[in-house]
């Protein structure tokens, strides 16, 4: 099956929740950031799991539906650095904004919150973007001007070369 991952959903527990509402499927894959295919053992399974009426789809699913071979990724998976951010700017909603027409906020690098060093910021993006993520940005924060970098560190491609 692939499903639409709805705005804001944890994707950390996706895989975990199916298990809890006793829908058997043998693997998740994503489909570039924002559909994952779900994957199962035989049809009778997909079926079950399709046709049960769970909060589950709708709690991390815009869409649901049969796998087609056409289906493709329409955008990518890319973990990007922000340098230069005042800690005023550290915020969801702050950083939305300075991504907005960069891609989606997925997650938070959790490791770099916790260092004593507040210099650096990581964030995995859902980004429709082809090329590598590189932009600096002036952004007028409480009377000053900061200079904000945001630079690709790793696009998650799955190139096979």
């Amino acid at each position: 099956m692939l499903a639409s991952i709805s705005a804001g959903a944890d994707y950390g527990k996706i895989q975990d929740d199916l298990i809890s509402c006793d829908i058997q499927s043998t693997r998740m894959r994503f489909l570039g950031a924002s559909q994952v295919l779900l994957l199962f053992e035989d049809h009778p399974s997909m079926m079950h799991a399709f046709e049960a009426d769970l909060p589950y789809w709708d709690k991390y699913f815009n869409d649901i539906r049969p796998w087609l071979s056409a289906d493709c990724a329409i955008d990518r998976l890319a973990w990007i650095s922000i340098q230069g951010l005042p800690i005023v700017g550290w915020n969801r909603n702050c950083l939305a904004t300075l991504l907005r027409s960069t891609g989606d906020i997925i997650g938070f690098d959790r490791s770099g919150l916790r260092c004593s060093a507040l210099v650096s910021l990581r964030l995995l993006l859902g980004t429709r973007s082809d090329e590598d993520i590189r932009k600096t940005i002036i952004l007028h924060i409480d009377g000053e001007d900061h200079t904000i970098r945001i630079d690709e560190i790793d696009n998650l491609s799955l190139s096979h070369g």
